[in-house]
């Protein structure tokens, strides 16, 4: 449950302080590695009408840029997040997720081309109602050209294949794959 008006992205809820701890080793301008831990400490009580969200995760990133124009990207996320409280369903929410990308991307001159795989899983762990789990992958190809300074010129390519178990259960098709290419140009002032 929500509330009618709508969730507000940012407001304090249950006046409990989270926490995030960050850190890092960089090597001028080739490498880079960084990684965090978040800690909302959310109480996941009903506050107004507006549950309380208790989300912790990790997350650990890193660039690489070996030469010749090619910038190596990666980053993984895990965590878990719920709300409400257990004995009163249907209002409680219990889901662990994961998710993490690769990009290779290689400029030279004024042309820059990239490619990126996404992975991510997200289990619905309350069992609660239908199963709201989700995984799946896709992956994006773009290419884009800068041949005056105020001008861009791209195309890009996304394919995603996912699975999502609610869909079937409510007669759709719990395949959820899809793709989408796109073409612009793109004037800077």
């Amino acid at each position: 449950l929500q509330r009618d008006d709508g969730t507000r992205p940012i407001g304090e809820l249950d006046d409990r302080i989270g926490w995030m701890v960050r850190g890092g080793w960089e090597r001028r301008d080739r490498a880079a590695v960084q990684g965090a831990y978040f800690d909302n400490r959310g109480d996941r009580a009903l506050y107004d009408g507006e549950y309380a969200w208790d989300t912790r995760f990790w997350v650990v990133g890193a660039r690489l840029e070996p030469g010749g124009g090619v910038t190596i990207l990666g980053e993984a996320m895990l965590g878990q997040t719920a709300m409400g409280d257990p004995a009163v369903a249907p209002a409680f929410v219990d889901t662990d997720f994961a998710t993490a990308y690769a990009m290779l991307s290689w400029q030279r001159s004024s042309l820059r081309l990239s490619a990126r795989f996404d992975w991510f899983r997200n289990e619905d762990r309350d069992g609660v109602a239908e199963d709201e789990s989700e995984d799946g992958q896709a992956v994006t190809l773009a290419a884009f050209w800068t041949p005056l300074e105020r001008l861009r010129i791209g195309a890009e390519f996304l394919t995603i294949a996912a699975q999502r178990p609610a869909a079937g259960q409510s007669g759709a098709d719990p395949d959820t794959d899809a793709w989408k290419a796109t073409l612009e140009a793109r004037l800077f002032f």
